[in-house]
């Protein structure tokens, strides 16, 4: 899965792997929004969609994975009580499958819709995952693994 490093400008200036002017469609940049709980990353993301609508983008909104599966019955939260690092690495991998698939279908409706300027937002994207591992070189290797 590829994310584009250029930054919001870039994206608005047509600095994206992208043509503008033919409408042809190379790759779909992707912007995600990092931040903890309650740090403004959903009004970020109301901001940030309603600018690119204004400026004719087709903006696509990719929900975060933890959140998601969380709401609906993972027990993330008790492994990482019980600093169950076996536990907390297998709910990562499921993380990172269910939030590149859920780049990927919005890939798909992007194309599918023909749209010249599509851009997906992500609410959290895959480097995110990181955060909530061990700290120091075991940490590293665990996101190594996933």
């Amino acid at each position: 899965m590829h994310y584009d490093t250029g930054s919001l400008s870039d994206i608005l200036r047509g600095g994206s792997k992208m043509s503008f002017a033919t409408g042809s469609l190379l790759s779909i940049p992707k912007v995600a929004i990092e931040g903890g709980p309650c740090g403004g990353k959903s009004t970020a993301l109301a901001r940030f969609r309603q600018k690119l609508q204004e400026y004719g983008f087709e903006v696509y909104v990719a929900c975060e994975a933890a959140t998601h599966l969380i709401t609906a019955g993972m027990r993330f939260h008790k492994a990482l009580a019980e600093s169950d690092w076996e536990n907390i690495l297998a709910y990562e991998r499921v993380f990172l499958t269910w939030q590149l698939a859920n780049e990927a279908n919005l890939e798909a409706c992007a194309h599918i819709s023909k749209h010249p300027k599509p851009v997906i937002l992500c609410d959290r994207g895959v480097a995110g995952i990181r955060a909530y591992l061990e700290e120091g070189e075991r940490g590293e290797a665990q996101y190594r693994r996933i």
